[in-house]
């Protein structure tokens, strides 16, 4: 049924990283301008995590790639890290993602929750569930796990990348992934944006989160991640 699966730590249900989204949220918070951003080395770690996922997703979706991940992880991740109300920015921004960039920019992406699987489980748990329906169904895996803020990979070997390499299963990062395949991510970038500003106006005719006022500002964020622009 699936072709890929997503991990938790890097699903792209809201068009991006969930815990690099939320991060990279909360940094804007503290830095005197977008420049102080990319000077910064966790912030460039981070963006480099969503821009990749954020490609990826729209990778996966142009090519109608069935993607699976675990849900309940995710969901916590949301509700608690990403977009809480307290947080007006990432809050807005999220939930312009959900009504109007998952289902006109990524629209027809065949993703959804994995089966015959404990949803409940998280952590340690969770990857081991990934792991088993990855190995049972030869499925390569998606996931951030064990990359380090410096480009390197961690050898932990309770990482879920590197138990999917001791039992022979492929894990990637979504930029591996994408080199795998000879994406051209500037390229797949400004044509993300493009479908964006698209599903903008069409928000904006259907009366969606009054329209392009909340896109608007989501454009010039994906904008600064994926091509360093700053509005």
């Amino acid at each position: 049924m699936w072709a890929v699966i997503w991990s938790s730590s890097a699903i792209p249900a809201v068009a991006s990283t969930w815990g690099s989204w939320a991060v990279l949220c909360r940094m804007l918070d503290k830095f005197d301008s977008l420049d102080a951003c990319l000077a910064c080395p966790e912030f460039r770690y981070r963006q480099r995590r969503t821009k990749h996922s954020i490609i990826l997703a729209w990778w996966l979706a142009q090519n109608r790639v069935s993607t699976g991940y675990l849900g309940a992880e995710g969901i916590q991740i949301v509700t608690e890290k990403l977009a809480p109300e307290t947080h007006a920015f990432s809050f807005i921004m999220t939930t312009a993602i959900v009504h109007i960039i998952l289902p006109l920019v990524l629209e027809g992406w065949p993703i959804g929750s994995l089966v015959e699987v404990d949803h409940l489980a998280t952590g340690t748990a969770a990857d081991s569930e990934i792991l088993r329906v990855a190995k049972d169904e030869d499925l390569p895996v998606m996931t951030w796990e064990a990359f380090n803020t410096d480009g390197t990979f961690s050898s932990n070997p309770q990482k879920l990348r590197n138990r999917c390499q001791a039992e022979g299963v492929r894990a990637y990062t979504p930029e591996e992934y994408l080199a795998l395949h000879q994406v051209d991510v500037a390229g797949e970038s400004r044509r993300f944006l493009k479908a964006c500003d698209n599903a903008s106006w069409t928000a904006q005719y259907e009366n969606v989160l009054d329209g392009r006022k909340f896109v608007d500002v989501l454009i010039n964020f994906y904008r600064f991640v994926l091509l360093d622009e700053v509005p």
